[in-house]
């Protein structure tokens, strides 16, 4: 602290003062201005007692995008943020302002990466650095394949086979498909009475 208004050559070496000095804010408090004051008596002197500020300013941080996946059809995952330069043991800082996270990929995406960026958050206690983006990776859906049942005279032609699917996501077909699955049989025309995979 400092001190005015000392006479007769004296000062606080002199006069052995020793202040004492307090202040409401912690290693936990948040950013802001706190009072610091002060208490001393000497003799001789009337004292008028200023208060001092104590400010905290923010912290830097910097905010990272964590890469995530998703099967093909289905809804984005809920993104998750990783942070360096956290205080105080915290695991996410509070906002005033959720950062933007944003992806051009959708619920029919296709098979893929998609770059996933966050934007824009503000923070109480600390000062946004920087923000890394992530990567969206889509996976292939499982599709399962059936040859259908079918069946014939003896002495005929084998029918026409056909597949029927279940997996197919966002009104997808068959004709969604860059190969088709060609259903094949061992039975011929002459093939006895029985039955054939």
């Amino acid at each position: 602290c400092n001190i005015y208004g000392f006479v007769n050559g004296e000062n606080e070496q002199t006069l052995g003062i020793t202040p004492l000095f307090e202040c409401n804010a912690t290693k936990l408090s948040k950013v802001g201005n706190y009072p610091i004051s002060t208490a001393f008596d000497v003799p001789n002197y009337d004292i008028t007692f200023t208060n001092g500020i104590l400010s905290i300013v923010k912290a830097p941080l910097s905010v990272n995008v964590v890469n995530s996946s998703k099967i093909y059809g289905s809804k984005n995952p809920a993104f998750v943020l990783s942070f360096s330069g956290l205080k105080n043991n915290e695991s996410n800082p509070e906002w005033s302002k959720a950062p933007n996270i944003k992806t051009e990929a959708t619920e029919k995406s296709n098979v893929g990466q998609y770059v996933v960026t966050a934007s824009d958050g503000i923070a109480v206690n600390y000062e946004i650095t920087g923000y890394t983006p992530a990567t969206l990776t889509i996976t292939k859906k499982d599709l399962n394949v059936k040859a259908n049942d079918c069946e014939r005279y003896y002495g005929e032609e084998n029918p026409i086979y056909k597949n029927s699917y279940i997996g197919f996501a966002n009104e997808d077909t068959e004709e969604s498909l860059s190969i088709i699955p060609t259903p094949v049989c061992n039975a011929t025309k002459s093939s006895n009475v029985g039955t054939y995979n």
